[in-house]
């Protein structure tokens, strides 16, 4: 059965979908001024076994590719802190709990006209009473089922004492370049540092390689201070740390996927910077740190939400982890990437990465960034259902014009965030995501804001960690 939760006052309507199981739940209602300020009223509901909860939460938007409306401060509190943020018209199936579905963004339909006020719904024994026009919405988290199993013992790459659960405060965690902060760069076992950390998207760079294949690469060419060759390497491989090799021989591009896999990139190019940056086999990834294709990357979370070597809660985070890929254009130097891109129509790097998205079933789970909004305006004129992140760092854009180009994110350098340009970000309906936040200050700082989440070297460090 529907159980509708509606306020019409600013588009947005909730309904709540019951599944026959034994919940916590709160409901947190917020006025416009509260979701400003960060205030949030609570009214918890008492456990029965009769009690169902919610199984989905559809949403219906102005737009498919417009954010729930402050929708970061969707909270879920529970004993067994399952949680999962909202912050995209995309579909998150979420399983913080074992075996339960707590929340799904499932609408993309455009809302009736007109108001539609109800006065309550009870199910049960918990009454959900709707809120008159003046709030400016009522947001319903779940807790954690009855049936979940107790989590294992972590096993991982990262210590078992920086091993955290999820936020207290839900906000879109991304782990930058995997975790930079912790192992080496857009590696598999800096990915595994962050899966073990429990992130909800993991961040990561791509390039297109001389036969057409999207490497998890940053830079244009292999790096000495990065990269260097190893006694396995293919023969005749060009050695970064060879000064007579020219620079063209070491682009990304000049190089096939097979032979860019036998540089090893454990090297760590500041350890000023990145002081807490080392290189160990991971559980999962063991001590691959090679350059790794993108479709290697969706197999290894894959292989992580198997492994027995991680916890519950890991395995299940990692199934349900998000991915942000920033394709590496760059506008005044096509050479970078160097396929042909006319600015307009998808490119090779595009097409193949959509591709690579589209055969490993993670479309909904994946958001497409980059420097170049051509790119992203070119990804959403092939009609594909990945959501569009407009990085941004110098200037301030025209928040109208991402939003009508596709986009659903800003992503901006964190000193181009204040409370002027979160308001006019989340009036034009992008959700907010500075990068690259690694002071836990500044972390801190930026959600009280009004932040929808943070980019990070450092996701160990992030707040509502323990």
């Amino acid at each position: 059965m529907l159980y509708p939760l509606s306020y019409w006052g600013g588009g947005i309507s909730l309904y709540l979908n019951g599944s026959r199981r034994s919940c916590l739940a709160t409901a947190t209602l917020q006025s416009a001024s509260d979701v400003k300020a960060g205030r949030y009223r609570e009214a918890v509901m008492t456990p029965q076994d009769t009690v169902s909860d919610i199984g989905s939460l559809p949403v219906l938007l102005p737009s498919r590719r417009r954010p729930l409306l402050a929708a970061n401060n969707l909270r879920v509190r529970s004993r067994r802190t399952c949680w999962r943020p909202i912050n995209s018209w995309r579909t998150w199936k979420t399983t913080g709990c074992r075996g339960a579905l707590i929340l799904c963004i499932a609408s993309r339909s455009k809302p009736p006209a007109g108001p539609r006020i109800e006065d309550h719904y009870q199910t049960g024994a918990m009454r959900f009473r709707t809120l008159q026009p003046s709030l400016a919405a009522l947001l319903l988290a779940v807790a954690a089922c009855g049936d979940g199993a107790t989590p294992a013992t972590p096993t991982s790459a990262v210590p078992a004492a920086t091993v955290a659960a999820r936020p207290a405060v839900p906000y879109d965690l991304q782990g930058h370049r995997g975790a930079r902060g912790l192992r080496p760069e857009n590696t598999l076992p800096a990915f595994e540092a962050a899966l073990d950390l429990l992130v909800t998207t993991l961040e990561a760079d791509v390039h297109l390689t001389a036969d057409g294949q999207v490497v998890v690469w940053h830079d244009p060419v292999i790096d000495p201070s990065k990269c260097g060759l190893t006694p396995a390497s293919p023969a005749g491989l060009p050695d970064p740390d060879d000064p007579r090799v020219a620079g063209e021989e070491l682009r990304v591009r000049a190089l096939t996927a097979g032979r860019l896999a036998g540089y090893r990139c454990d090297r760590n190019p500041d350890p000023g910077r990145f002081p807490r940056q080392i290189t160990e086999p991971g559980a999962v990834a063991g001590d691959d740190y090679g350059i790794a294709t993108v479709s290697e990357l969706f197999e290894f979370v894959a292989s992580y939400a198997a492994s027995p070597d991680k916890t519950d809660e890991q395995r299940a985070n990692a199934a349900e982890v998000l991915f942000n890929l920033e394709t590496k254009r760059v506008a005044d130097d096509p050479q970078t990437i160097d396929d042909g891109f006319d600015g307009i129509n998808a490119g090779p790097l595009e097409l193949a990465l959509l591709a690579a998205i589209e055969a490993a079933g993670v479309t909904e789970r994946t958001t497409v960034q980059s420097f170049d909004h051509r790119s992203l305006w070119a990804v959403a004129a092939t009609g594909s259902e990945v959501a569009l992140a407009a990085l941004s760092s110098r200037s301030l854009p025209d928040f109208g014009d991402l939003a009508k180009g596709g986009a659903s994110v800003w992503s901006p350098n964190q000193s181009l965030v204040s409370p002027a340009s979160l308001e006019n970000a989340h009036a034009a309906g992008l959700a907010v995501i500075p990068w690259t936040v690694n002071d836990p200050d500044d972390m801190q700082r930026l959600l009280e804001l009004g932040a929808d989440g943070i980019i990070t070297d450092r996701p160990d460090l992030a707040p509502g960690r323990r």
